[in-house]
């Protein structure tokens, strides 16, 4: 989601930015999915077993990943608002554009 925010905006493709609110809401809906899965692991161990968790331990921390995730979507979409935002103004400079891509590559890189 991220690169197609910044892809966005260095080819100047509104559209391809607008996309990416229709996949942070796919990834909203993924993620109360997950809740619900963990909800129902908690209430029936049988039922979070079959969905890999092994102990209830697991269960806070699948939680706690999935709302980073959601967290990380949401925040590739207020990239991708800003570049909307952008398309009835005028572009920044070729070398802002550049440094942009770039630091968007080492954050891309980041290890977890």
């Amino acid at each position: 989601m991220l690169d197609a925010s910044i892809k966005a905006l260095l080819e100047r493709r509104p559209e391809l930015a607008a996309e990416v609110s229709h996949m942070e809401e796919e990834s909203d809906r993924i993620y109360w999915l997950i809740v619900r899965q963990l909800l129902l692991a908690i209430r029936d161990r049988s039922a979070g077993s079959k969905i890999g968790i092994e102990s209830p331990v697991h269960i806070l921390g699948n939680r706690v990943v999935a709302k980073t995730l959601q967290e990380m979507a949401d925040s590739a979409e207020n990239v991708a608002d800003e570049v909307l935002a952008l398309k009835d103004r005028e572009m920044a400079s070729e070398t802002i554009l550049n440094d942009i891509a770039k630091f968007s590559a080492q954050v891309t890189k980041i290890p977890f």
